[in-house]
């Protein structure tokens, strides 16, 4: 079935109907086929595929290219978005339609719109096949499509093939294709047998790629080296490469020296690097001093540094000062320090009058508030409320929230009916809820038949529910091997 998408906004009416001689008929904006060419087609496509020695596949894609061979075809145009909807791109889409052909410059419009790298193949033998040469714009735009290093280096390859000069947007592009600081060397080595100068996007790219900051250092000298001026992008990712807050904060004062001002980036990066609440302190008013306005990610990973439920909440109280919408995440760190069951309540009731819709995070975080069994069991009211099914960690926090043997077999059983498979954590927690040997031993073989290895908790445990001599010459037999 053939079916054409309608990407733009066109307001077709029912009145607006239009068949043409090759029986495609639009309505409501979608092309389709009738359903007596459609089935003519299919007889066509098994009738080859019965005479024929090919496989369907080569069939079908064989009669594919039949059908749109010299007609306007919309079967590889880009999904165009809200920021898209040009008269532009109109424009370009009414040609398609209208079966005009396009310049080299409506071509290059929708490279930029592609999101698929294979798509931009299919429009790059299209270009060909209407008699144009495809120049370096298009091939960079297919280029930033790709994936992968392997297919970047096809692109390049292409670019090669038609003997045209690659510019600094094609190496820059192919750097950030790089996995690792050795291949974005590599690039860095093609840049200069083309006798191309890499700029500072060059080298922030490739200091992006390193894995310490001892490489990123390296990087650094390479700046120097081609007399370049580093900028806030890259102090940004020196320390995002810092492992300590010791480090992050030399890098701080190397943009002193080269009289860098830090942007909030930055310090967010920084504030991330902290090991304690008067550090992250200390960032905000690092912050203040550079006269610069700490956004939502900034008090976000300052409350992440709280240590207290006190700390949290003035947090909150700088984010309410400052005019700022707190999101779900600051309400989920804000309940990671809750201390007890009323303070969870109380941030899920800020999060309900927020009107933000709470996720399954946010339930897994309270429900390990519950100090009950019945709270436990209201946590998870309130997800099948809000239509969420209860995850793996939601499941074993519930269970270690059971005070008995009942309570957790019945919780064992919600997971088989949600299709949840159970890992080591859910059956020690569940043998911990044994009263008797053969409570412990039934999960204990529970976790043989669900291939898994126990472990040593596992071990000791199902050794303190052992009464008898027996059973624990039973319990250093399993020992001996599975230690």
């Amino acid at each position: 079935m053939f079916l054409y998408k309608n990407i733009f906004d066109m307001n077709h009416s029912k009145q607006n109907l239009d068949q043409n001689d090759e029986g495609w008929t639009v309505v409501q904006g979608r092309r389709r086929k009738p359903r007596r060419v459609k089935r003519e087609m299919r007889k066509d496509f098994y009738q080859s595929y019965q005479h024929e020695s090919r496989s369907p596949s080569r069939v079908k894609i064989e009669r594919q290219s039949l059908v749109h061979r010299n007609k306007p075809s919309l079967r590889y145009y880009p999904r165009v978005y809200k920021s898209d909807k040009t008269e532009r791109a109109r424009e370009i889409r009414r040609r398609i339609l209208d079966g005009e052909p396009l310049d080299l410059s409506a071509y290059c419009t929708v490279f930029r719109l592609i999101t698929d790298y294979y798509t931009g193949l299919d429009w790059l033998e299209r270009i060909k096949s209407d008699g144009l040469e495809p120049d370096l714009v298009a091939f960079n735009s297919l280029m930033n499509k790709t994936k992968t290093l392997m297919q970047a280096y096809e692109v390049l390859g292409m670019i090669k093939e038609l003997r045209i000069n690659p510019n600094m947007i094609t190496f820059n592009t192919l750097m950030n294709k790089a996995e690792i600081l050795g291949q974005g060397s590599e690039v860095l080595v093609m840049i200069k047998q083309h006798n191309l100068k890499p700029n500072m996007i060059t080298f922030n790219t490739l200091m992006n790629k390193a894995e310490t900051l001892g490489k990123c250092s390296e990087v650094l000298k390479m700046i120097k080296q081609h007399h370049l001026k580093p900028d806030s992008v890259t102090f940004s990712t020196l320390m995002n490469k810092a492992e300590t807050w010791g480090q992050a904060s030399e890098v701080l004062e190397m943009t002193k020296q080269y009289h860098i001002v830090p942007s909030l980036v930055t310090f967010s990066t920084l504030m991330n690097k902290v090991k304690t609440w008067n550090q992250g302190l200390q960032v905000l008013e690092m912050i203040k001093q550079h006269n610069l306005k700490p956004n939502m990610i900034t008090f976000n990973t300052l409350m992440n540094k709280a240590e207290t439920w006190g700390q949290g909440s003035e947090v909150l109280e700088m984010v309410k000062r400052r005019h700022l919408k707190p999101d779900l995440i600051t309400y989920i760190e804000l309940m990671n320090k809750a201390e007890t069951w009323g303070q969870a309540s109380e941030v899920l009731k800020m999060i309900n009058q927020s009107r933000i819709k709470p996720d399954l995070i946010t339930f897994g975080t309270l429900m390990s508030k519950a100090e009950t069994p019945k709270q436990a069991s209201e946590v998870l009211e309130m997800m099948k409320q809000h239509h969420l099914k209860p995850d793996l960690i939601t499941s074993n926090t519930l269970m270690n929230k059971s005070h008995t043997w009942k309570q957790a077999l019945t919780v064992l059983k919600m997971i088989e009916q949600h299709r949840i498979e159970p890992d080591l954590i859910t059956f020690n927690t569940l043998m911990n809820k044994a009263h008797t040997w053969k409570q412990a031993l039934m999960v204990f073989k529970m976790i043989e038949q669900n291939r898994i290895k126990p472990d040593l908790i596992a071990l000791r445990t199902l050794r303190k529910k052992a009464t008898t001599s027996g059973q624990r010459d039973y319990i250093t037999r399993i020992e001996r091997r599975y230690i």
